[in-house]
C-alpha cells in the first residue's frame, strides 16, 4: 500500500533525525578521541612552528622574518606574517591566535584549534556527502571519519600536518557542488574564496583545483554536446546573465582568500623560487623524474591514510600498528561501485539515492542500453584491478604492468565521466574516484617529500566509498529478499548485515586508536615526540638557562612556545648531513662562554643530523675542558630521550 504525501515527509523526517543523531555521535566519538590524554604526545617541533608567530604577536614581541626571506604584511604599527615558510602559509598561525589568547600559550590550547576544525570538517563531510549521495551515506562516511585513526591522531598534531586544510576542502566543494546544481552566485564566490584560503594554508592546496577543473572538463563535455557551449559553463539549468561580473567577483573573493599567498610571491617570488629550485630534484633527496617510482610510494602513502599506520612515534618503541580491513574495504568497494556504474542501464534520470536529501544530477540523454562500449568498461575495470594487484604484490620494478594499471583505471573512469547511467551513485563516484585518482597522481610531483600527510587533503573520500557501497549493497538485498519475505522483514534484515559491517569497521578502527592510546600512556611518545619535552623546558627555565645551545633539530620552536617565549634556543646543528664548518665555528664560539648549556637527543636517537654528539666531544677536549652530563631526560617507561651537557 503506497504512503500518502504526509506520511511520505513524515516518514522521511524520521529518517534525517536519525541521520543528524549519527552526525552528533561521530562528532562526539571524535571528540572523546582525541580530547583523550591530549598532551600526549609531547609537543612536536614542527607542530609548534605555526604557533611562534602567534604567540609572538600576542605577546607583543617583535617576530624573526628571516626563514620567509623578510617578507611580512604592514598594518599600522604591527609587521603581520604572510607565510611560514616558501609553500607553507599562516591560516594556522591565526586560527590558532583566539585559542592561546584565552587558553594560554599550551599544548591544550594549540591542540584544541585542531580538533574544533575536525568536528567542523565532520559536520561539513555530512552536508557535502548528504548532497553527493544522500543521508544514509553521508551518515555512515562521517562515523567511518570520525574513528578513523588518520583524522583521530593528525587532528591532534593538526597544526604539523596543516590539517585545516580539510574543512576548508570539504568547504569549497560543497559551495561548488551547490553552485553546479542551480544555486545562488553566491554559492561560486564562496567556493572561490575557500580556494584561495586552501593556498594561504599549503601550497600543495593546489593539486585540489587542478583536479578539480579536470574532472570538471570531462564530466562537462556531454553537456556541451547537448544542450551547447553557454549552457554547458553551469549545468543543467539555464545559463544566467552577468557572467562577466560573477568571474569578476569569484576571482576577487579567490584573491582575498589567498591574500597572504598572494602578496609573499608578489614581494619576494618565494614560492617560485623554490619550484624552480626543487623541479627535478628536492633538497629532500625526491627525484621528480621518476615519477613511476613516486606513484608508487605515494599509492603507498594512499594506503597508511586509509589503514592508520603513519603514527611510529605514537607507539612502544616506533612500531605503528594498523588495521589491514580499511585498504581492502576500500579496493572491494570501489570495485563494486565502478562495477555497478559500467553494468547500468543508460538513457534515463538518474534515481534519487536511499535516505532522502541527496540532490542527483539528472544528465542529458544520449542513447539506451547497455550499448556495445559495455564490452570495453568490462575489459578495462577487470584490467585496472588484475594489473593492480599484479603490480602491487611484484612491487616498484613492474613498470609495464604499473603503466598497464594506470592506462586502464584512466581510460575507464574517462569513459565513465563522460557517458551517463541510471544508478544514482553514477556521477558522485566516478567524480570521487576521478578526483582520488588525479590528486594521488599529482603528489607524485613534490617540492619537499613525499608523505602520507600530502593525501590529507582526500578525507573524507575513501569513508564516503566505502559508505555508499555499504548502502547499495544493502539496497540490493533488501530487494532480493523482498522477492521472499515481507517488505518490512527484508528491510530490517539489510538494514542488519549494513549496520554488522558498518560496525566490524568502527570497531577494527577503534582498536588501532585504543592501541595507539595505550602506548601513549605507557611511553609519553618517542624521541621527537616524547613529553620529556615538558620536564626538559622546566629544568631549562629553573636553572635560567633562557638561550641553550641545540644540537640536534627537534627542540628549537616548542621549547619556544612552550616557554610562552621565556626560551630562545640557539641551534647550531646546520642542516647538513654531518658536521660542517659552519657548526665547528658556532660550535667554538659557543664552548667560550662557560654558562651555555648543551641539548641533545641520546646518540642513538639522532632526529637526523647525527655526529654532532662525537664532534661535540672532541672540540672540548681539544680546548682542554671538561664535559659534564647535568641531567638525563627519559621517556615513561625509562628509556633514555634527552641529555643536557655543560663544559667548564
Amino acid at each position: 500500500m503506497q504512503q500518502s504525501p504526509d506520511a511520505q515527509l513524515k516518514t522521511q523526517n524520521s529518517k534525517l533525525i536519525i541521520q543528524h543523531i549519527a552526525l552528533v555521535v561521530a562528532c562526539a566519538i571524535f571528540a572523546i578521541l582525541t580530547i583523550y590524554q591530549l598532551n600526549l604526545p609531547g609537543l612536536y617541533a614542527d607542530e609548534a612552528l605555526d604557533v611562534v608567530p602567534a604567540m609572538q604577536l600576542l605577546n607583543h614581541k617583535p617576530l624573526d622574518f628571516g626563514s620567509v626571506r623578510g617578507a611580512y604584511f604592514p598594518l599600522g604599527g604591527l609587521k603581520l606574517p604572510v607565510m611560514n615558510s616558501d609553500y607553507q602559509g599562516v591560516v594556522g598561525t591565526y586560527g590558532v591566535l583566539p585559542f592561546i589568547a584565552i587558553g594560554g600559550v599550551n599544548v591544550y590550547s594549540i591542540r584544541l584549534f585542531t580538533i574544533v576544525t575536525g568536528i567542523i570538517a565532520i559536520i561539513l563531510a555530512y552536508y557535502w556527502g548528504r548532497a553527493l549521495l544522500g543521508a544514509n551515506v553521508a551518515a555512515i562516511a562521517v562515523l567511518l571519519l570520525a574513528v578513523s585513526p588518520s583524522w583521530v591522531f593528525w587532528s591532534r598534531i593538526g597544526i604539523y600536518v596543516v590539517a585545516q586544510v580539510v574543512p576548508i576542502t570539504i568547504g569549497a566543494l560543497y559551495c561548488l557542488f551547490r553552485w553546479w546544481r542551480g544555486g545562488r552566485d553566491r554559492w561560486l564566490v564562496a567556493g572561490a574564496l575557500l580556494i584561495g584560503l586552501g593556498f594561504s594554508t599549503k601550497f600543495l592546496f593546489l593539486w585540489l583545483p587542478l583536479a578539480l577543473l579536470i574532472s570538471y572538463s570531462l564530466f562537462s563535455v556531454p553537456r556541451i554536446r547537448a544542450l551547447g557551449f553557454s549552457l554547458g559553463l553551469r549545468g543543467a539549468g539555464k545559463a544566467k546573465p552577468h557572467f562577466t561580473r560573477n568571474l569578476l567577483v569569484s576571482l576577487a573573493a579567490f584573491v582575498i582568500g589567498a591574500f597572504p599567498f598572494v602578496w609573499y610571491n608578489l614581494t619576494t617570488r618565494g614560492t617560485y623560487h623554490v619550484l624552480i629550485d626543487n623541479l627535478l630534484h628536492t633538497s629532500k633527496g625526491v627525484n621528480n623524474a621518476d615519477l613511476l617510482h613516486n606513484l608508487h610510494q605515494v599509492v603507498s602513502d594512499f594506503q597508511v591514510l586509509l589503514d592508520g599506520s603513519f603514527f611510529w612515534f605514537q607507539a612502544y618503541g616506533g612500531q605503528p600498528y594498523h588495521n589491514p580491513f580499511y585498504p581492502l574495504a576500500y579496493l572491494d568497494a570501489l570495485t563494486l561501485l565502478l562495477g555497478g556504474v559500467v553494468l547500468a542501464g543508460r538513457n534515463a534520470p538518474s534515481p534519487a539515492p536511499p535516505g532522502g536529501r541527496g540532490e542527483p544530477d539528472p544528465p542529458p540523454v544520449v542513447r539506451g542500453g547497455l550499448g556495445r562500449g559495455v564490452f570495453a568498461e568490462i575489459a578495462l575495470l577487470a584490467g585496472a584491478l588484475g594489473f593492480f594487484l599484479a603490480w602491487w604484490y611484484l612491487g616498484a620494478e613492474a613498470i609495464i604492468i604499473e603503466l598497464a594499471f594506470f592506462a586502464c583505471f584512466g581510460l575507464l573512469l574517462g569513459r565513465l565521466a563522460l557517458a551517463p547511467r541510471r544508478n544514482w551513485y553514477h556521477r558522485p563516484i566516478v567524480f570521487l574516484t576521478l578526483m582520488t585518482a588525479l590528486i594521488v597522481a599529482m603528489s607524485a610531483v613534490t617540492v619537499s617529500e613525499l608523505l602520507p600527510t600530502h593525501l590529507l587533503i582526500l578525507l573524507p573520500i575513501p569513508q564516503l566509498t566505502i559508505a555508499a557501497a555499504l548502502v547499495v549493497l544493502a539496497d540490493a538485498l533488501r530487494g532480493y529478499l523482498a522477492q521472499h519475505i515481507t517488505s518490512r522483514a527484508s528491510a530490517i534484515v539489510a538494514a542488519g548485515v549494513a549496520v554488522a559491517l558498518v560496525f566490524a569497521l568502527l570497531l577494527s578502527d577503534f582498536l588501532v586508536d585504543s592501541a595507539y592510546h595505550r602506548d601513549l600512556t605507557r611511553q609519553g611518545g618517542y624521541i621527537t615526540f616524547s613529553d620529556a619535552i615538558y620536564t626538559l623546558k622546566d629544568y631549562l627555565l629553573n636553572r635560567k638557562a633562557k638561550r641553550p645551545v641545540l644540537m640536534d633539530w627537534g627542540f628549537q620552536y616548542n621549547l619556544q612556545v612552550l616557554s610562552d617565549g621565556k626560551l630562545n634556543p640557539l641551534p647550531i646543528f646546520q642542516y647538513t648531513p654531518q658536521p660542517d664548518a659552519a657548526f665547528y665555528n658556532a660550535l667554538d664560539t659557543t664552548l667560550k662562554d662557560a654558562a651555555n648549556v648543551y641539548v641533545f637527543h641520546v646518540p642513538e636517537a639522532a632526529a637526523g643530523y647525527p655526529g654532532r654528539y662525537p664532534a661535540f666531544m672532541a672540540e672540548a677536549k681539544k680546548l682542554g675542558l671538561t664535559l659534564h652530563l647535568d641531567k638525563t631526560f627519559y621517556h615513561r617507561d625509562g628509556l633514555p630521550a634527552y641529555e643536557v651537557w655543560s663544559a667548564k
